[in-house]
């Protein structure tokens, strides 16, 4: 007889989809999505937003540095805000 354990399962968030919806269906959508190490990435494929809310694209990851992931990645909240921000700010001016 084996002793065999069952590994546990786990559920994580790991992607957001934050939007705004209204009668003609989805005006704006932005992804928040985890980086790692508790960070997070605002992006509207195939760009990324950085500290001053500015849209770039994403370089290849052996192009991206300590000082580029301080400038693009987030804590989950800040992350979650700045979409939500961002999000009204393309409906107003949509």
């Amino acid at each position: 007889m084996t002793n065999e354990t069952t590994p546990a399962v786990t559920v994580e968030v790991t992607r957001y989809a934050v939007s705004l919806h209204g009668e003609g269906g989805v005006f704006a959508s932005i992804t928040v999505e985890q980086q790692g190490s508790g960070r997070w990435a605002i992006t509207l494929a195939p760009d990324i937003m950085d500290v001053d809310h500015e849209w770039s694209y994403v370089p290849p990851a052996s192009e991206r540095d300590d000082e580029w992931a301080a400038s693009h990645l987030f804590d989950h909240d800040t992350a979650l805000e700045m979409a939500r921000k961002e999000v009204e700010r393309q409906v107003r001016e949509a």
